[in-house]
């Protein structure tokens, strides 16, 4: 699970493909921007957040994520 705003990138290029996603420019499908495309291969689209009011933290814990990445997200303490 991506909750910072472009850690998908990152994930995609290590061939791991995220379960959500937050949207953070634009309005791309999972908020998978086109150069990316390629690496999402034939997977589901990640579940997209929309951080504009705060993160969903329900909306994140609900598939139950292995990992929560969250760099760029403005989460504190």
């Amino acid at each position: 699970m991506v909750v910072g705003l472009r850690e998908q990138d990152a994930l995609l290029a290590l061939g791991v493909v995220p379960v959500g996603t937050s949207e953070w420019h634009g309005d791309h499908p999972g908020a998978i921007f086109p150069w990316a495309k390629k690496a999402l291969g034939n997977a589901p689209l990640p579940t997209k957040l929309n951080v504009t009011d705060g993160i969903e933290f329900e909306k994140v814990a609900a598939p139950r994520p292995d990992l929560i990445i969250a760099v760029y997200s403005g989460l504190t303490k």
